[in-house]
Formats: structure tokens, C-alpha cells, sequence
């Protein structure tokens, strides 16, 4: 796994299956019809977002740190071998 920062992810399940995006970064988001299949997206799409970002000579903005988001994500890191 590379060095990406850690960033927040919003998740929503529609019914049909789930919605992720990163507040912190305009524009990466994914779906998916499983939640292991999320996993394996937001990874992916995390990863191409930054690339592209960098292709293209822009800022890259930095996580918003853990401590002062308005809810607790420990439980999704874990579940995503983040740790």
C-alpha cells in the first residue's frame, strides 16, 4: 500500500448499494453494489484522484485531521485494514 494520507469518507447506502466521497477532495467519489467492492473503489479512486491531481501541476489539500471531524471514524479504518 502507498503512503496516501488518510482521508475522511462519507458513506451512504441507497438501497441499491453504497455511496462514498471525500468531503476534503472535490470530486472523488465511487459506488458500489457490495460493501467489499466499496473498499476496493474508495482505494482506487482515492489513488487516481491524487495522481491526476499531481498530472496536472494542483494542489493536493491535506486531511482533515481525525480529532476534529464531527463523528468517530476509528470503526471504518479498522474495517478498511487502514491501520
Amino acid at each position: 500500500m502507498t503512503n496516501t494520507p488518510r482521508y475522511p469518507m462519507v458513506i451512504h447506502e441507497d438501497g441499491d448499494g453504497w455511496h462514498l466521497y471525500y468531503p476534503d477532495l472535490p470530486g472523488c467519489q465511487t459506488y458500489a453494489e457490495t460493501w467489499d467492492e466499496l473498499l476496493t473503489n474508495a482505494r482506487q479512486v482515492l489513488t487516481e484522484w491524487t495522481s491526476i491531481m499531481r498530472d496536472a501541476g494542483r494542489a493536493i489539500p491535506p486531511p482533515t485531521p481525525a480529532d476534529v471531524l464531527p463523528w468517530d471514524v476509528d470503526w471504518f479504518t479498522k474495517e478498511a485494514g487502514q491501520q
